[in-house]
């Protein structure tokens, strides 16, 4: 912006006063375009990191897919197990039941 004011200063100062005026029409075009350029080059960059920033989630989204399915795959493993032990334990709880009365001459304990 200074060297626009001062080239138009000079020009004016040393006679040009009226090609000021008409090379004034042309600065400010050309500095109209270096800005929409400027503002396009931001643009760009900030296309770029969303891109990038997106696949990394997506990476990241992956990741996290995949631990918690091997996590619940290894839950669900431990509950067939323990389901097993459950049902061997009830078992074993009705044989036992024949012998929780402690006097010898009960019906349920000659069962």
């Amino acid at each position: 912006m200074n060297d626009f004011l001062i080239q138009n200063i000079i020009t004016f100062l040393l006679g040009g006063g009226v090609s000021s005026f008409v090379t004034l029409k042309f600065t400010r075009k050309e500095a109209e375009a270096k800005a929409l350029s400027s503002i396009q080059d931001v643009y760009q960059e900030v296309i770029t990191d969303l891109k990038s920033y997106n696949t990394e989630l997506k990476k990241d989204k992956e990741d996290i897919e995949s631990r918690l399915s091997i996590r619940i795959q290894n839950l669900e493993e431990r509950q067939s197990r323990q389901d097993k032990k459950i049902e061997e334990n009830e078992r074993e709880i009705s044989t036992l039941k024949h012998f929780k009365c402690t006097d010898l001459s009960c019906l349920k304990r000659r069962q």
